[in-house]
């Protein structure tokens, strides 16, 4: 393997020669040629015969096999490339034969001239496989073959366009030439560029293993079986939308060049969106999907191109384009698509040899296409009208995609999503921004990079990224996993994120496996519970205090005791002996447990001496919410911890509401500095009052005079009194 960053200036250079190789191809091949073609005055079975040379090259890459052990695989890529573009020269000869005697040599000279470009083609295709799972290694590979797309496709665009707007109505063949050479002169720039990518040496012994050895043993796989099957039917309808759609433009609806250009250009469009969703999604939701999708689309766009309506004006392009650019998509992101498809069913020793195989898969399902296309073709023209024989023919062109994705469905899934859940995916907008972003997350150079991507990546609220912030839960760096298990609280849970966070119980341990534990507990995370109380037992003490909220949050009938206990431990302690981060987190624990059991062990430990305030805070509230008046409770708290002079607020709010004997006991509590004497009251108010539930005797004995207890207290036996008459407020006054 080469070392990495070889790799990386390979994969760059790469993407340059995409740049040239996809003008020159846009130039020299496809609709151009059918154009210029029909500007010499063939007919649709030579423009289907010179669209074939195209898949038959891919014949020509046992040729290629043959050559690689001499020449290395790079090297011949290069020199075949070099010999392409001499090889067509003679096309721009053609013109010249044009009404002279020997007129059929126009015809003879570009498909010589086609023929040797395809040819040379096919030698050097042969280091496509290797070239791309050598450069780039895992999810890099699928990165690199949609990025080399989106390059073919933003190229493809860029020279349409410009091509169309000057072609003109009707071109004249001296434009055609024009065109022609600057294919040419770009070729030989992505030549010079292939000159320069270093060689892969291991090939040289992948090409030594013979073809028909290799073939027969995959051919004794069913999945790849059924894999050849569905893709030479996606072959088929390929090599019938890359050759005849801009002859249904011409003949169908009467196109200029300019305008039939046009429509290939916004075709195009569809060649960015395969690639884009093919950056983004193919390693998320896996090649199968992903693939009947795009069968999907091209079936889709057929539809007006079978029943070819009657339209004229801007209607008329608004329809072509949609059937261009929906084609497009279709048989781009189903060949790009297949071939990572292909990628994930052979070995890298293997894949020299069946990616030839692959390739003459596609090189007959793509002759069968064009070539006995353009037959039917003229067949059908001959016997009824022009717009009927294109109904008859996209009509079949629909049953043999059906076809390919009945074959497509039936294959193995490579632990793909399945199809319906790719389609939310692709026609959800939040999901393919997520996508987006699990893109650039993984691309990521640095920590901080990858934690802001993680941030957006929460606000996504969507199921796509959570492979990738499942892999950062296990990063080695603090921040990262405390960043990942923070996203995770807000994307959607799932059995996969279940383990795991259970996991990470044990391997996060003194650092971020509280988070898990607390993540676990809000996400009602029930098979959880076994490792939760195993957490409990641990010496990470923000850990076990975690796992005991996260156990009460699950409902656990255990819970309660067990924060009881710990209350009542700290209430005998003595010293410096007691865990106030035990403490804490078992009031919230009955907080949420929510049970009266244990209100007696919380106003306990709450009146034991030494305990700290963000403590006795969390005390409070569990009384307060377990009471059931914590909401209309929690302002007037709030407000007397900032200030303790607000503590008449309360007090004033309701005093009128009260009972006399109430009113006495609230005014010594309050007011009166005579704890003595509060004390008395309060107990005697206790053994008289009806359903009061805190406080009670026992802790009116360990009191203190004043403080947060107290104004609990006070605040419980205010609201007792008022619930005697009315039901709680949701919140306080807007004045408190």
């Amino acid at each position: 393997m080469l070392p990495a960053a070889v790799r990386t200036r390979a994969r760059r250079t790469l993407l340059f020669f995409g740049v040239f190789n996809a003008l020159s191809f846009t130039l020299l091949t496809g609709n151009l040629i059918s154009l210029y073609l029909l500007r010499l005055g063939a007919g649709n079975t030579l423009i289907g015969i010179v669209a074939s040379f195209g898949f038959v090259s891919f014949f020509f890459l046992l040729v290629g096999k043959w050559l690689v052990p001499r020449v290395g695989v790079m090297r011949l890529f290069a020199w075949a490339w070099l010999v392409r573009y001499v090889a067509i020269l003679p096309i721009l000869a053609a013109p010249a034969f044009l009404g002279s005697p020997h007129d059929a040599m126009v015809f003879l000279l570009v498909a010589v001239g086609t023929f040797g470009f395809q040819a040379a083609r096919g030698v050097g295709i042969i280091a496509n496989a290797p070239m791309f799972s050598g450069f780039a290694t895992g999810a890099d590979r699928g990165r690199l073959l949609s990025q080399f797309q989106i390059i073919t496709a933003v190229m493809s665009i860029t020279t349409g366009t410009a091509v169309a707007f000057l072609l003109g109505p009707d071109a004249a063949i001296t434009r055609y030439l024009l065109f022609l050479s600057m294919g040419v002169a770009a070729g030989l720039i992505a030549t010079g560029l292939v000159f320069s990518l270093p060689e892969l040496d291991s090939e040289r012994d992948s090409a030594r293993t013979p073809l028909l050895a290799t073939v027969r043993e995959a051919a004794g796989q069913d999945g790849f079986r059924a894999f050849v099957r569905a893709f030479l039917l996606v072959a088929v309808a390929s090599g019938v939308g890359r050759s005849f759609l801009v002859v249904f433009a011409k003949q169908a609806y009467d196109m200029t060049d300019r305008a039939a250009f046009l429509m290939v250009a916004i075709g195009s469009l569809g060649n960015v969106l395969a690639g884009y969703l093919g950056s983004v999604l193919l390693d998320r939701l896996g090649a199968k999907p992903i693939i009947l999708f795009s069968l999907g689309a091209f079936l889709v766009s057929l539809l007006p191109a079978v029943a070819t309506p009657h339209i004229t004006g801007p209607g008329l392009y608004v329809l072509v384009g949609l059937v261009f650019f929906l084609a497009t998509l279709g048989f781009t992101g189903a060949e790009n698509a297949s071939q990572a498809y292909f990628f994930g069913i052979t070995h890298r020793d293997s894949r020299l040899n069946l990616g030839i195989l692959y390739f003459l898969t596609l090189g007959l399902g793509g002759f069968l296409g064009s070539f006995a296309g353009g037959i039917v073709l003229d067949a059908l023209a001959a016997a009824v009208s022009i717009r009927w024989s294109f109904r008859f023919f996209f009509g079949a062109t629909i049953v043999v995609l059906g076809l390919a994705m009945h074959a497509t469905w039936r294959l193995e899934s490579l632990g793909a999503e399945t199809f319906r859940g790719a389609l939310e995916v692709i026609f959800s907008f939040r999901d393919l921004r997520a996508a987006g972003l699990v893109n650039r997350l993984t691309r990521s150079r640095t920590p901080d990079e990858e934690q802001r991507t993680i941030r957006d990546l929460a606000q996504s609220g969507s199921q796509v990224p959570i492979a990738e912030i499942l892999r950062r839960v296990e990063s080695p760096g603090y921040a990262l996993r405390h960043e990942a298990l923070d996203a995770l609280a807000a994307l959607p849970f799932s059995p996969t994120v279940e383990t795991v966070l259970v996991r990470h119980l044990e391997t996060g341990e003194h650092t971020t496996a509280s988070q898990a534990a607390w993540l676990l507990g809000v996400r009602g995370s029930e098979g959880a519970r076994p490792a939760l109380w195993h957490a409990r037992r641990s010496d990470d003490r923000l850990l076990a205090g975690r796992a005991l909220v996260a156990l009460a949050r699950l409902g656990d009938p255990d819970a309660p005791d067990e924060a009881a206990t710990v209350l009542e431990r700290a209430t005998n302690a003595t010293g410096a002996t007691v865990d106030f981060g035990d403490v804490m987190h078992a009031a919230v624990a009955l907080q949420v447990a929510g049970t009266r059991d244990h209100l007696g062990s919380l106003g306990e430990v709450m009146s034991r001496r030494g305990m700290p305030d963000y403590v006795v805070d969390e005390l409070v509230f569990a009384i307060a919410r377990i009471l059931g008046f914590h909401d209309w409770f929690y302002p007037y708290y709030a407000a007397y911890v900032h200030d303790a002079d607000d503590e008449e607020r309360l007090v004033s709010q309701y005093g009128d509401a009260l009972s006399p004997q109430a009113q006495t006991i609230v005014d010594a509590l309050e007011r009166s500095g005579k704890p003595a004497e509060a004390r008395r009251r309060l107990r005697d108010y206790c053994a008289t009052a009806t359903g009061l539930p805190w406080p009670d005797s026992s802790v009116v004995e360990t009191m203190p005079d004043r403080g947060r207890m107290v104004f609990c207290a006070t605040a419980a036996i205010i609201r007792h009194e008022l619930d005697r008459h009315e039901p709680a407020p949701s919140s306080a006054p807007s004045q408190v």
